[in-house]
C-alpha cells in the first residue's frame, strides 16, 4: 500500500498501490531485538521493543539508510512495517534496490506500508490550531495493519508548522506509544547543544539517539549519543556504506570482508600493498570496478567487480 500522509484539513485516503567483548561489540541480551542497523546492532546488540529511537545527521550520512535497514529487519521478523518519507516511492524503491533490499513484494503484499508527506503538509499544519487531525488520519490509515515497526524520514514536517507544532511533537510520541511499536526518526542536522523545546518531548521519550556523520573520503561514523539500557561499549562505529550489502562495519580489513554478505563476496577484493596504487593504475580500475580506498592502512584498497569477471593482477587477493 503507497500513498500520502493526508493534510491537517483533509481526510484523503491514501491512495492503494503495489504494493561485550575485547572488541566492545555488545552481544545481543534479553530484552533487545536486532535494529537491522548494521554499526548500531554491532554496537549496542539491537533496541529495546516498543520505544522511539532517533538518528540524526546532515545529508548524506546515512539516515535514509538507516531507515531501509531498520524496515529490512522487521519484514525479515514477520512484522508488518509503515515508512513515512519526504521522497517519491520510485526513488524510496530504488534506493532500496541500490542497497539490495526487495521493497517491492512486501508492498504488494501489504507487508510494507509506504506514506509520503503531502507536498501542503507544513502550510495546512501551520493553519490548524493542534496537530491532532494529522495522528487521527494516521490511525485510521494504519489500524488495520498493527505495524511492528514504524520508520520516520524525517520528523522536520511535525516542526515546522508554526504553533501547531508546539503540540506536534507530543502527538507524535502518544501516536507512537498507543501504536505499541518500536520506531525510528530522523533529524537532519546535529542535535548536540541544540536547545529546541519542540523537541524535548521526543528527547524525554526516546531510548536511544545517535548521530551519523562522514568525511570528503566516504567513511562513515555511528556516535550514541544517549541509551537508556547498558551497552559494553559506547565507543562510535566506523563504517562504509557499500552497493548491495549497504552498512558495512568497519574493524580491520579481514572485518570489512567478513562483514560482506556471502553472495557478494565473490565480487570483491581487498588490495594490500606496502605502498599505495599508483595513479595511472588506479585511474584503470576505476574504468572496471568501484574502488573505494577506506583509509584503514596505507595501500590497503577495497574493490567491488562492475564486470562478471575478475582478473586484473596477481597481487589481488581474489575472495573466494
Amino acid at each position: 500500500m503507497r500513498g500520502t500522509i493526508p493534510s491537517v484539513t483533509d481526510s484523503t485516503p491514501a491512495e492503494s498501490g503495489p504494493a561485550s567483548n575485547a572488541s566492545g561489540r555488545t552481544p545481543p541480551s534479553t530484552g533487545l531485538v536486532p535494529s537491522g542497523i548494521r554499526p548500531l546492532d554491532y554496537r549496542l546488540g539491537g533496541f529495546l521493543a516498543n520505544r522511539p529511537y532517533v538518528i540524526s545527521g546532515h545529508p548524506g550520512t546515512g539516515k535514509s539508510v538507516s531507515c531501509l535497514e531498520f524496515v529490512q529487519q522487521g519484514l525479515e521478523g514477520g512484522e508488518t512495517v509503515v515508512l513515512i518519507t519526504h521522497d517519491d516511492p520510485a526513488d524510496v524503491l530504488a534506493s532500496a534496490a541500490y542497497l539490495g533490499i526487495d521493497i517491492e513484494r512486501p508492498l504488494r503484499e501489504e507487508k510494507l506500508i509506504l506514506l509520503r508527506f503531502q507536498l501542503d503538509f507544513v502550510r495546512r499544519l501551520g493553519r490548524a490550531t493542534t496537530a491532532d487531525a494529522v495522528f487521527v488520519e494516521l490511525k485510521r490509515h494504519l489500524a488495520a495493519f498493527k505495524p511492528g515497526r514504524i520508520a520516520i524520514d524525517s520528523i522536520v514536517p511535525f516542526l515546522d508548522g508554526g504553533a501547531a507544532s508546539t503540540t506536534a511533537t507530543y502527538g507524535l510520541i502518544q501516536f507512537l506509544d498507543e501504536m505499541q511499536v518500536t520506531s525510528l526518526l530522523t533529524f537532519p542536522g546535529d542535535m548536540a547543544g541544540l536547545y529546541d523545546r519542540r523537541l524535548e518531548p521526543l528527547m524525554q521519550r526516546s531510548a536511544g539517539v545517535f548521530h551519523l556523520s562522514s568525511d570528503s573520503e566516504r567513511n562513515h561514523k555511528l556516535e550514541v549519543r544517549k541509551i537508556r539500557f547498558e551497552a559494553a561499549s559506547m565507543v562510535p562505529v566506523q563504517f562504509r556504506m557499500l552497493s548491495g550489502a549497504g552498512m558495512v562495519v568497519v574493524t580491520d580489513t579481514d572485518g570489512i570482508a567478513s562483514s560482506v554478505p556471502s553472495e557478494l563476496q565473490h565480487r570483491l577484493a581487498l588490495v594490500n600493498m606496502a605502498e599505495p596504487l599508483g595513479t595511472d593504475l588506479l585511474g584503470a580500475l576505476r574504468h572496471q570496478f568501484e574502488v573505494d580506498v577506506p583509509g584503514l592502512a596505507r595501500g590497503v584498497y577495497f574493490i567491488q567487480a562492475v564486470g562478471e569477471t575478475f582478473d586484473v593482477s596477481r597481487r589481488f587477493t581474489y575472495l573466494e
